[in-house]
């Protein structure tokens, strides 16, 4: 059924992030971009016969903000990358519609670990979720492209798409805060490694 990966993700980053996260800036602009998001998922816009979800654009909208901070020749490589995310995903669903044998894993996993493998490969931590959205949001705008040109049919952000674009922003983002936490944890250990240790005091027995 689709759908039901991107909600369930969906709510399960919202109650985290709202009940679990420091209170602050950062955590009440996720929150409502992600309660936003869910919403504006099942809206459509009928263009010149193309179906867009709002909630694409509303995505698109995110990583342009965010990927809009870096300086115009730091935007050189995330955009590489991006492309490379996005023509990974159309070569799984191009392979997925061609050869429906190698469906022994759900479609929506096997699009989603293909484009997170290449982003791993590609990209460093930083802003590497962001990217990932951006080049998952082009290759469902190329993709479409691809199949049925600009004489219309063309649906973007389908639910579909939403569910391979939740597992692979879900898995980006634990794989971020994992490698946070274990690198507070290591400055931590080498932190405690480095106090000097007491000398223990000696008693003179013969004193």
């Amino acid at each position: 059924m689709d759908g039901v990966f991107v909600y369930w993700f969906g709510w399960l980053a919202w109650i985290v992030g709202t009940f679990l996260l420091p209170k602050n800036e950062l955590r009440q602009v996720m929150c409502a971009s992600i309660l936003a998001l869910l919403c504006f998922i099942p809206l459509n816009v009928i263009i010149s016969g193309n179906q867009i979800s709002i909630g694409y654009v509303f995505s698109l909208l995110i990583c342009y903000l965010q990927l809009g901070k870096l300086r115009f020749i730091g935007i050189m490589y995330p955009a590489v990358c991006c492309l490379f995310v996005a023509a990974t995903y159309i070569g799984i669903q191009e392979l997925i519609r061609l050869d429906p044998v190698i469906l022994l894993i759900d479609g929506r996993f096997l699009s989603a670990g293909a484009v997170l493998l290449t982003i791993f490969i590609l990209k460093r931590r930083a802003n590497r979720t962001a990217v990932l959205a951006t080049g998952l949001l082009y290759g469902d705008l190329f993709l479409n492209v691809y199949r049925h040109g600009f004489n219309g049919g063309m649906e973007l952000g389908s639910l579909a798409f939403f569910d391979v674009f939740a597992i692979s922003v879900s898995v980006s983002t634990a794989a971020l805060v994992f490698s946070m936490a274990l690198g507070k944890w290591r400055q931590h250990v080498l932190a405690n490694s480095r106090q000097p240790k007491p000398v223990p005091t000696r008693i003179d027995k013969h004193a």
